[in-house]
């Protein structure tokens, strides 16, 4: 049984966005093989065209998700909780409680 260079490198990739422009690439290597007329041509090129558009719009929304993580983590990181499955010696309390409050930091309670 012949194996697919395409599908063998889609394998490879580990299903990435790039594997849809890796097929996209072989259709119009295959249209391409043969003489190629001039729809064949426009629908390569709206083909690569989408592909690449859709790929943009994916690495887009992937780097605004980060930003917005980014910024989300920056509010709220003042909303620490310590918690500990032993309980918390109170000479280490008071500790914790000192360096808070040289941070100028709030407690609840």
């Amino acid at each position: 049984m012949k194996t697919n260079p395409v599908s063998a490198q889609l394998a490879h990739s580990g299903g990435r966005h790039s594997h849809w422009l890796l097929l996209a690439a072989a259709l119009a290597a295959k249209l391409l093989q043969r003489r190629p007329s001039a729809p064949q041509w426009l629908f390569i090129i709206a083909l690569l065209y989408a592909v690449g558009l859709v790929s943009g719009m994916l690495l887009f929304t992937a780097r605004v998700e980060q930003a917005i993580y980014r910024e989300n983590a920056a509010l709220l990181a003042a909303d620490l909780r310590v918690e500990s499955s032993r309980p918390i010696e109170a000479a280490s309390l008071v500790n914790w409680r000192a360096l808070a409050s040289d941070y100028g930091l709030a407690q609840l309670h």
